[in-house]
Parts: structure tokens; sequence; C-alpha cells
């Protein structure tokens, strides 16, 4: 009799299987100090989410806002602190920035794809770079969004593709993620960071069968078989 009560009951949540599709895809917005990540989030969100200031560390703690686009698909935006260099943070006086900063990565560990925002009047810099390493070794699809291009001089900025280009070179660890320039404050362009935040979504959520794998593996040896290890006798 037990039994079949049992047997009628629903299964515990901890063993119900949710399609990882179904899930909002976490992104967390990451940068150094002032480049505009607020301010990105609140032009994905179409409305102010996130307070924005001209004075760095207004951001101190990674908040979670869960939005739904007009197409239907949901959104994690993960905000977070600006992150300066380890050495800079170690001699701050702010003992609160340490912790902001380890929030902001224990956020990019999470989330399933990374902005990684750039200041464009101000360029590419070693921090950016450092960033861009930090978020290939966790593992994330990542996109590139140059904001404030309004500030980018006109020279550079007549060509685009051009500065993408030197962009994703100077980025060379996340040489593969595309690259979108945009002005946040403004709106400008904020429909191909979507449209880039879903694609690289929709690559990172992509699971490969084992047998397409096999073969991929094998056409590789074949192309070029792997060195053959001596013996010492």
């Amino acid at each position: 009799m037990l039994d079949k009560l049992v047997a009628t009951l629903p299964p515990p949540k901890s063993m119900e299987t949710v399609d990882e599709r179904d899930k909002p895809l976490p992104i967390a917005i990451v940068g150094r100090p002032n480049v505009g990540k607020s301010s990105l989030l609140n032009a994905i969100c179409g409305e102010e989410r996130a307070i924005v200031c001209d004075m760095s560390g207004t951001t101190r703690d990674a908040v979670d806002t869960t939005i739904t686009l007009p197409t239907g698909e949901q959104l994690t935006l993960i905000d977070t602190a600006g992150i300066r260099k380890r050495a800079r943070v170690v001699d701050s006086k702010d003992g609160a920035e340490q912790l902001s900063v380890d929030r902001a990565m224990r956020a990019v560990q999470r989330a399933e794809v990374v902005v990684i925002v750039v200041d464009g009047y101000e360029g590419v810099t070693q921090q950016d770079f450092r960033l861009s390493e930090l978020v290939a070794k966790a593992g994330c699809a990542a996109v590139v969004v140059v904001n404030k291009w309004d500030l980018v001089p006109p020279k550079q900025a007549e060509d685009m593709d051009l500065y993408k280009q030197d962009v994703k070179a100077q980025l060379r660890e996340v040489g593969w993620a595309p690259v979108v320039c945009t002005t946040a404050s403004k709106g400008r362009r904020i429909d191909e960071v979507t449209s880039a935040i879903l694609g690289a979504g929709a690559q990172h959520r992509r699971r490969i069968s084992t047998a397409t794998l096999n073969l991929v593996l094998r056409e590789a040896v074949a192309w070029k078989a792997p060195p053959t290890q001596r013996g010492n006798g």
C-alpha cells in the first residue's frame, strides 16, 4: 500500500531535470572602473536598473538582474564592480574594493557569457588584456563591447571594421569573440550587443555528440600524427 502511495508522489525537486536552454542565460558584465558597465546593463534592460555615476567605484557588489527580451529569451545580467590592477587593489586603503573584485571574479565563474567592456576613448589597456585572459581561462563565451564610441577620434572611427580587427589582435586571448562598438548611454547599437550575446550563448550551450568528437579527432590525427616517443633503451 505504501509503495503505491509513493509511486503517485511527484519526484523531489533535486531529481527533476530542467533543460539548460529553459534557464535564463547568465551574463557577467566586466571591465575596468568607469568604462560604462552599468550604463550598458541599463541600455539592454531598456530602463534604469543600476546606478550610473561618473565617479568610479559606484558599483560595489555583483547584482543580478533578470529580464525577458521582446523575442522571449531570458537573460540574467550580472553587473560587477570595476576591476583594477591587483597591485592597485592591494595598495588601496579601501578595504571593500578587494571584496568587490573577488565577487566580480566569482560572477565570471558562474556566467556562461562574459561581456568585456572596453573604453573606446582610452583604447585597449593592459588590464583589459588581463581580464580577457581570466575570461578565457574560465571557459566562458565572450563578447567584447567597445563603449563610448562617440568619443573615439574620427580617424579611428571612420573604419569600424579595421578598429574591431585591432581590438581582436590586442585581446588575442579571446580573439574569437565578436566585437561590438556602442555608446551605451545613448542606446546606440544595443540590438547588436544583444544579438552578439545570444549568439555566443547559443554556441556555449551547444552540445557535440561523442561520435562527432571522435570523428574530428580521427581526422586531426590523420592530418598530423602525434610524435612518437622513443624509449631510453
